[in-house]
C-alpha cells in the first residue's frame, strides 16, 4: 500500500491590477502639459504632476520651477527696466536682419 504524499498547496493570493498611468505620448510640448494640468493625464513624458505645474499670467502652462527660475532672474537684473537684462535676452546689441526682400529677388523667385 503506498500512500500519497499530501502536497502543501499554498494559498493562490490574488494579484492585484493597477491601473496604468496613463502618459502623453507624441503631443506638442505645451499641449501635454495642459492635459495633465486640466487632469486628463497623471504625468508629463518628463515626469510632471499636476503640482509641479501652474498656469502664468498670460494662461500658459508652466513649471513651477522654471516660474521661479524666471522671477529670480528678472529680479537679478532689475525686471525688464535694465539694459544688461536686455542684454541677456538678445534684445538689444544685435542687428536685426530687415525682412523686406528687395524687388529684384522677389522678382526672381517668381519666374
Amino acid at each position: 500500500m503506498s500512500r500519497r504524499k499530501s502536497r502543501s498547496r499554498s494559498r493562490s493570493r490574488s494579484t492585484k491590477t493597477y491601473k496604468a498611468i496613463r502618459v502623453p505620448k507624441g503631443t506638442k510640448p505645451g499641449i501635454a502639459k495642459r492635459l495633465v494640468y486640466d487632469g486628463h493625464y497623471k504625468k508629463t513624458r518628463g515626469g510632471l504632476t499636476k503640482q509641479d505645474l501652474k498656469l502664468n499670467k498670460y494662461g500658459k502652462v508652466v513649471s513651477k520651477a522654471q516660474w521661479e527660475a524666471g522671477k529670480q532672474l528678472q529680479a537679478k537684473y532689475n525686471y525688464e527696466d535694465n539694459d544688461e537684462f536686455l542684454k541677456y535676452e538678445g534684445k538689444i546689441g544685435k542687428k536685426s536682419k530687415s525682412r523686406s526682400r528687395s524687388r529684384k529677388s522677389r522678382s526672381r523667385s517668381r519666374k
